[in-house]
C-alpha cells in the first residue's frame, strides 16, 4: 500500500492495482495523515463482517511531529498489524532507520525492541494487470453526522433531561442545604458535560433546539434555587449555571464559521489540530470567559 500524489482540491482518490494472483496494491491519497494512514491498515487487517486472514503492509512517509523525531520526519515508514497482535486497536511501525514502534489509536506510542530490518517497497508496473480508481467526495466526513442515530438521542434527551430536571428542583426543595453543599458541584457540571458529550448531534437543528430549551430552564432552575438560598451565588456556580446556555450560543456561532471557511462541519473525533484550536478550544474558552465575566452583573441582580 502507497501514496500519490493529487491536486488538493480534487476527491480523494485511491487506485487499487490487481496482479491476478491474489496480490493488490493500494495507492492511497496522500491527503491522508498517518493516523488514517494507520487506521486504514488496521481495518484492513480487521474488516468488520469479513473472515479472511490477509497479510498487510503500508508504506507512507513519518509527518506527524508528536510521533516521530525530526530525524525520521520526511522518510519512509512501514506500517503493519503482526500476526500475533492481541491488542486489534494499534499498528506496529518500522522506520527506515530500524526503529520500530508500536502506536496505538489513543496515541500511545512503545518503542519496541526488534531486530527487523526496513526493506523499501517495489512496485512493478508489469506485472499489473488491472488498476480501479475509488473516489470519494472530499466532503464525505459530513455523512458521519448524517448517520448518527438521532432517533436514540431524542430518547435519551428526554429521559435525562427529565430526571435531572427533576432531581434539581427535588433537591432545591427537600434535602438541606448543609448535606447537599457536598454534591451541589458535581450536580451542576453534569449539564455542561452532557452537552459537550452530545455535541455531534447539535448540528441538527430539532436536537439543537432541544438543548437550548433545556439549558434555560436549566439557568431558571439555578437561579430559583439562588432565590431560595440553596445556592449561593459564587463566580464558580454562576459559571457552571450560565455554562451550557453559553456553550451552545458559541457553538452555532464558531461552527458556522467553520464550515464558512473550510466547508466541513467540525468533527470532535477526528483528533485534528485544525478542529482542536481553531474550533474546540476557542469554544470552550469563550465559554468559560463569557460565564466568569457576568459573575458580576448576576451577583448584583440575585442580591
Amino acid at each position: 500500500m502507497l501514496r500519490y500524489s493529487v491536486d488538493l482540491k480534487s476527491d480523494y482518490k485511491f487506485l487499487l492495482h490487481k496482479n491476478g494472483r491474489g496480490k493488490h496494491i493500494i495507492e492511497v491519497d496522500e491527503r491522508l495523515t498517518n493516523f488514517l494512514f494507520f487506521f486504514l491498515v488496521n481495518y484492513l487487517k480487521y474488516p468488520e463482517d469479513i473472515a479472511y486472514s490477509p497479510e498487510i503492509s503500508g508504506f507512507t512517509k513519518a509527518k506527524d511531529t508528536e510521533l516521530f523525531s525530526e530525524e525520521e520526519l520526511g522518510h519512509l515508514i512501514q506500517v503493519y498489524v503482526p500476526n500475533d497482535d492481541k491488542g486489534f486497536d494499534q499498528v506496529h511501525v518500522l522506520t527506515s532507520f530500524n526503529v520500530t514502534y508500536s502506536i496505538d489509536f489513543g496515541s500511545k506510542q512503545t518503542k519496541l525492541n526488534t531486530t527487523t530490518s526496513f526493506v523499501a517497497p517495489i512496485f512493478d508496473i508489469n506485472q499489473i494487470t488491472q488498476t480501479e480508481t475509488i473516489t470519494i467526495p472530499k466532503h464525505q466526513d459530513d455523512s458521519y453526522f448524517e448517520q448518527l442515530n438521532h432517533k436514540s438521542f431524542v430518547k435519551r434527551f428526554y429521559i435525562i433531561s427529565s430526571l435531572y430536571l427533576i432531581a434539581f428542583l427535588f433537591s432545591t426543595h427537600f434535602i438541606d442545604y448543609t448535606v447537599y453543599k457536598r454534591y451541589f458541584a458535581f450536580l451542576l457540571i453534569m449539564p455542561f458535560v452532557w452537552i459537550f458529550i452530545e455535541h455531534d448531534f447539535l448540528f441538527k437543528m430539532s436536537n439543537y433546539l432541544k438543548m437550548l430549551v433545556f439549558s434555560i430552564l436549566y439557568l431558571g432552575l439555578g437561579y430559583y434555587s439562588i432565590q431560595q438560598n440553596t445556592i449561593t451565588y459564587d463566580s464558580i456556580f454562576c459559571c457552571l449555571l450560565t455554562a451550557p446556555l453559553f456553550f451552545l450560543l458559541y457553538q452555532k456561532i464558531l461552527s458556522s464559521l467553520y464550515v464558512a471557511v473550510f466547508k466541513r462541519k467540525p468533527d470532535l473525533m477526528n483528533n485534528s489540530n485544525t478542529v482542536k484550536y481553531l474550533y474546540e478550544v476557542p469554544l470552550i474558552l469563550f465559554t468559560i470567559v463569557t460565564s466568569l465575566s457576568l459573575f458580576n452583573f448576576f451577583a448584583h441582580v440575585l442580591k
